[in-house]
């Protein structure tokens, strides 16, 4: 989803990447610049920013492995179902009990 800039006569607020809050936060501001494609003012982040960062990451770290528990699940559902179907379909006949008790 994207998101547009809000555009005032004093500044431009623009969505930020998860990857520019953690550069910012690390005061790796030029990397940040480069992966947003804009400078970013010297007096931000302030203090209560990185704090608000904080908690968005952890927004964003919940969304995302809640996602991956969803992915992982449906995965060993999908692996179960697939060894259960192959599991019936190598169900030895009635000829081959003897075969299989003795082996």
């Amino acid at each position: 989803m994207s998101v547009s800039p809000i555009r005032t006569e004093r500044l431009d607020l623009v969505p930020l990447e998860p990857d520019a809050i953690r550069h910012l936060m690390t005061g790796r501001r030029k990397a940040a610049e480069l992966l947003l494609g804009l400078t970013v003012p010297h007096e931000f982040p302030t203090t209560e920013d990185v704090a608000g960062f904080l908690a968005i990451l952890r927004v964003i770290r919940s969304a995302t492995a809640q996602d991956t528990v969803e992915e992982l699940q449906a995965l060993t559902s999908a692996l179960t179902e697939e060894k259960e179907a192959a599991a019936q379909l190598a169900v030895p006949g009635e000829g081959d009990l003897g075969r299989v008790k003795q082996g």
